[in-house]
């Protein structure tokens, strides 16, 4: 969808209807100061002006094949119009409204006119015999829209009683020969056809409820079975109708303010609408998704109107009315040598000039995901391609680049439009607006960069990174964006940027660096995370010991069997007088007497004592008793608990001064290329955020390895007999580029197995 592009604008008093012309370039305008204005906005012209109305004027609507107007206004009257040029008069009033006149209309086939008003009436009225015909009752508050169904017997109305109706007026059609009385008839009279016989004409074939608050418009779709209303609760609804019920399928959110008009487009699956948010804007019907929006900076809006035949919409607001379209009508083509090449109906075709030969080439729909989508917020003026396959174009005021994919951005900025005729290495050639051709020297690194990313290019990338200055926030975004934080971070030097940059890349070295120089709790917290994440308890203590996080410490140092640092924690938990962590720390190291110590300190005597006693610290427990002022004697009814056997693991093997075992490697691919200043050969990338290549390297390894060990069936594995003793030889130190091999792309090497026995 291009944008909103404006064929027409006028300034006048506020505009409340609209209608255009069905054949010729005529557009009415019901003007809130009384006058009906009649525009031809193909010239910009205004052709006559109609000034008989007595207040604000509403409704407005052109006959579809009579040169006919009809209005409607706060003076409860309706007018008709003869609009010939030669003889532009009202011919006749309607009286019988009680209220201001909302919306008239003129039916497709019949002599009939439909208004709506305040009075809670929706009437009818013979334009022959200009009488009313019928009056169709149910609303319970103003009536704000009703329009004629385009093929079948039916109307559909709006109101402020929150409700959409429909109503089947096949019975007026049937007794309209008795409606065709004389001039001389007029409301009140009792004879057939008029209103107060019309309960056997009309009935409410469907009462719509859903909207929360006051309804302004409802309109049918041109062939579908389809209402759409548009209501002050902001929200656009749309129903579907059967023969026997109708019910809301979806609605469209986005207005901030009512809604004042909605309307389905005649060709396209579109909606449009208008509200006092001073907004128009397009929906995709399918996905019920906003596609555009267009606003004015002080003017809200209040009717919309669609060309019967063209691509032309009308939107009315606080001072005047736009005509606009919403895409263009020019068709795509070019020619090479005899050949004419356009698209038509989403097909390219070629037209062969000589032979007048025109076949179909093949279908824009089946390009799929080889091609993008540009979304500007103004005109597209050009637009090349350049040799690397990326497609460079022109705006007003910017040279812009789009890759395959469907990133862009900007290449330079231009004092005056111009229009490119070729891109070649670092050179646009284009012709200004005076016709003059002229060339433009730019950077095409940042977009080079990019595809190289896009398509994998190793080499390309590496040597854009060590011979071109790419810095700047966007370049940053982008790689962070789409997965490559390690690349990202050898172009910053925001300390922020480059710690987030490192958390997200699992680069612990940089990470911790940078969480130096910040020295924020939420910084250490993070890398906290990341760390242990990675298995390095060691960046993991230093962060927690920056945080001042004991609680996390101690459960570490149990982790990693740090005894000597569980009791240290415990010194650290008495001088900073914590009980809880005191506790804490002497269940993590299985100090018993430490934690009866604690109970003691808090007065809970009587856990103290229980913890002696099932401890077999009976000379403690008599302590405690003697300390409370008991003796055995006051404890007999306590029952006898057996003897504790809770004790803290036995540290198997401790890892206190050795990390965790990892398949990240500090240095990547990246790191490694540009320290060398080549690629390795054959190499990929080892490792990529996210990515699990690095991983399988080592595995496919391991794989290999196993498959050469022969096992002997018979020898089955050890078996251990209390007692046993056993040797492990340790293996002969090999190379440590042999052992990086064996381990794989990124792997880190673990504990020895001798070291751990």
């Amino acid at each position: 969808m291009s944008v909103m592009l404006t064929k027409f604008e006028s300034k006048s008093n506020r505009v409340k209807g609209l209608a255009f012309h069905p054949t010729q370039p005529l557009l009415a305008a019901a003007l809130h100061n009384g006058s009906v204005q009649l525009w031809n906005y193909r010239m910009g012209v205004l052709v006559d002006r109609f000034e008989e109305h007595e207040g604000p004027v509403r409704g407005v609507a052109i006959h579809p094949s009579r040169a006919l107007l009809v209005t409607g206004g706060d003076d409860y009257k309706i007018k008709v119009w003869d609009i010939r040029p030669q003889n532009r008069r009202c011919l006749f009033t309607l009286h019988g409204h009680l209220d201001y006149v909302r919306t008239v209309q003129f039916h497709h086939e019949m002599p009939w006119i439909l208004s709506c008003s305040d009075d809670q009436t929706i009437r009818i009225w013979n334009s022959t015999s200009r009488q009313c015909i019928a009056v169709l009752t149910g609303h319970s508050h103003y009536v704000m829209s009703a329009q004629f169904h385009p093929k079948d017997d039916l109307v559909v109305s709006a109101s402020m009683d929150q409700t959409v109706r429909v109503w089947d007026i096949s019975g007026l059609r049937k007794g309209s020969h008795h409606s065709s009385g004389g001039p001389g008839g007029h409301p009140g009279s009792s004879g057939p056809g008029t209103f107060e016989t019309f309960d056997s004409f009309s009935t409410v074939k469907y009462v719509l409820e859903g909207h929360d608050r006051g309804v302004n418009s409802a309109m049918f779709h041109p062939t579908l079975p389809l209402i759409i209303s548009a209501a002050d609760d902001r929200v656009i609804k749309i129903w579907r109708m059967s023969e026997t019920k109708a019910w809301e399928v979806d609605s469209c959110r986005g207005h901030f303010n009512n809604v004042s008009s909605a309307l389905f487009h005649p060709k396209h699956e579109l909606i449009v609408s208008c509200g006092e948010d001073k907004t128009v804007r397009v929906w995709d019907l399918a996905k019920r998704t906003a596609i555009q929006t267009f606003r004015r900076e002080h003017d809200r809006f209040w009717v919309l109107a669609a060309h019967p035949n063209l691509n032309l919409f009308a939107a009315g607001h606080d001072s005047g009315l736009i005509v606009f379209k919403l895409e263009r009508e020019r068709p795509a083509f070019s020619i090479y040598q005899d050949t004419l090449y356009y698209v038509r109906d989403k097909y390219v075709r070629s037209y062969d000039i000589n032979t007048g030969a025109d076949i179909g080439l093949l279908s824009v729909r089946k390009l799929g995901s080889s091609n993008s989508l540009i979304h500007e917020t103004i005109r597209i003026k050009s637009g090349a391609w350049d040799d690397s396959g990326v497609f460079i174009y022109s705006t007003l005021n910017h040279v812009k680049y789009c890759l395959p994919q469907g990133d862009h951005g900007v290449i330079c900025t231009l004092d005056n439009p111009v229009y490119l005729t070729r891109i070649k290495g670092k050179t646009i050639h284009c012709l200004d607006r005076s016709a003059r051709p002229r060339t433009i020297t730019f950077d095409p690194t940042e977009y080079r960069f990019k595809l190289a990313l896009l398509k994998n290019n190793y080499e390309e990338m590496l040597y854009i990174i060590r011979t071109s200055t790419l810095l700047g926030q966007s370049i940053i975004a982008y790689l962070q964006q789409k997965g490559f934080p390690e690349i990202a971070l050898h172009f910053v030097q925001d300390t922020n940027t480059r710690f987030e940059l490192a958390i997200e890349c699992g680069n612990l070295d940089v990470a911790l660096e940078t969480a130096k120089e910040i020295d924020r709790t939420e910084c250490w917290d993070r890398l906290a995370q990341q760390a242990l994440k990675q298995g390095n308890h060691k960046i993991a203590e230093k962060a927690y010991q920056q945080m001042k996080n004991f609680d996390k410490l101690s459960f570490l140092y149990l982790a990693t069997g740090s005894k000597e640092k569980l009791s240290k924690m415990q010194k650290i938990a008495d001088a900073r007088g914590d009980p809880m962590s005191r506790f804490h720390n002497a269940l993590y190291a299985g100090d018993v007497e430490g934690r009866i110590s604690v109970l003691r300190d808090v007065g809970l005597h009587p856990l103290a004592y229980l913890t002696a006693k099932t401890n077999g610290l009976n000379e403690l427990a008599a302590e405690i008793l003697e300390a409370a002022g008991l003796t055995e004697g006051d404890v007999d009814d306590i029952p006898s608990f057996p003897s504790s056997n809770f004790k803290p693991p036995p540290v198997i093997t401790s890892t206190a001064n050795v990390n965790w075992p990892s398949l990240y490697s500090g240095e990547n691919f990246f790191d490694r290329a540009l320290r060398e200043g080549k690629l390795e050969a054959g190499a990929e990338a080892a490792y990529a955020n996210g990515d699990a290549g690095a991983g399988s390297s080592a595995l496919d390894d391991w794989a290999k390895e196993e498959e050469h060990v022969e096992e002997n069936p018979e020898e089955g594995g050890w078996d251990l007999e209390a007692g046993d003793e056993f040797e492990v030889d340790a293996p002969p130190v090999q190379d440590e580029a042999v052992e990086e091999e064996e381990l794989g792309a990124g792997a880190t090497p673990g504990v020895s197995e001798v070291e751990l026995w």
